[in-house]
């Protein structure tokens, strides 16, 4: 039986806007025979209905681990300990902690009520069945009511796919990898999701069909009211997309804020580090154009290996003595801004 969290005291309660998911102090931990390895450390996030949030970091920041401890979706062969509170918000109006879930209990929140579109589409559609059969097997499981082969081609209308008829007998790799994306985002509304974690969704795509997959994701959360986690390493498309962002670095959340703020005004050292690799362009009279980014010196620390201080004091430019003596909290200001830094107000 699934237990309810009462609400009485919750902090939200009574408000329009309450969150439908809350991450608190999310840690997740892999365990390995040399030594125990923290991924993510101590993230708060809260996502409500409709809201886009991003999370953004450089690789091996911990986005993708945030995103699959949510629903528990690790090898069976890693030996993972995730504590904290993933607090979900079901249709009742009761709130769950998704955590506390056993695994069958969690079975009915994955898919029907969370949906998660993976970076790799090619390595999670099986490559001896059509893409029809693999559709349909997702409706029959949720929706056995419905005649699943009119459906599958509606999803894949949806989704943008030219002449949905004949494709729902191709085989994965008959598909170019927009294809196999959009694929995959149809199998992840067959369910309905009220949520929808889209993991570097974007990443192996040309700019052309980025963008475009970029509209259609929008369209998409706009017609269904889902609240979205949309995962990327590059700000350019945050401005797209998200209402928020939050910014990850070695496992922590170093800010938070409404993405035009963030963007456009970051407080953290590392958020305008990563503005600053973006390509600028130069115009010179008399010269071709040409382009600069500035780089982030060194590299992000590996998984345990973080100094004492803040964690990216290393790579810094404004890094001082007390950067790196004691551990850096978040700092809540103006409401539902934060920030990890202890220069960052003189910055």
């Amino acid at each position: 039986m699934l237990k309810t969290i009462d609400l009485k005291n919750h902090p939200t309660q009574g408000c329009d806007t309450e969150p439908l998911l809350e991450l608190r102090d999310l840690r997740t931990q892999f365990i390995t025979p040399q030594s125990v390895v923290s991924a993510v450390d101590g993230v708060s996030l809260s996502i409500r209905p409709g809201q886009t949030m991003a999370l953004v970091g450089e690789s091996g920041s911990g986005k993708s681990v945030t995103a699959l401890s949510i629903l528990r979706l690790f090898n069976r062969g890693d030996k993972v300990k995730i504590s904290g509170q993933a607090l979900w918000k079901n249709r009742q109006g009761q709130v769950i902690d998704l955590l506390a879930l056993q695994e069958n209990e969690l079975r009915t929140f994955r898919g029907r009520e969370i949906g998660f579109v993976f970076q790799d589409p090619g390595a999670s559609l099986n490559p001896v069945f059509t893409i029809g059969a693999q559709i349909r097997e997702t409706l029959e499981i949720h929706q056995s009511n419905e005649d699943s082969s009119l459906l599958a081609i509606q999803l894949l209308r949806d989704v943008g796919i030219a002449d949905p008829d004949r494709r729902i007998n191709a085989f994965p790799h008959q598909l170019s990898g927009g294809m196999r994306q959009r694929v995959m985002l149809a199998m992840t509304l067959a369910c309905q999701p009220r949520f929808l974690i889209a993991d570097e969704p974007t990443t192996a795509l040309d700019v052309t069909i980025q963008a475009q997959m970029m509209r259609l994701l929008s369209e998409i959360q706009e017609k269904h009211n889902m609240a979205m986690l949309f995962i990327t390493h590059d700000l350019a498309l945050v401005s797209q997309i998200a209402d928020r962002v939050a910014v990850m670095y070695a496992g922590q959340v170093v800010e938070t804020g409404n993405v035009h703020e963030l963007t456009n005004h970051p407080k953290h050292p590392y958020t305008k580090a990563l503005l600053d690799c973006r390509p600028i362009r130069l115009y010179k009279e008399d010269e071709p154009d040409e382009r600069i980014l500035i780089p982030i010196k060194g590299r992000p620390p590996r998984s345990g290996d973080v100094s004492m201080g803040c964690r990216f004091a290393p790579r810094c430019n404004a890094q001082k003595d007390i950067c790196m003596q004691n551990p850096v909290s978040l700092e809540i200001f103006s409401g539902a801004e934060s920030v990890r830094c202890l220069r960052w107000r003189e910055l």
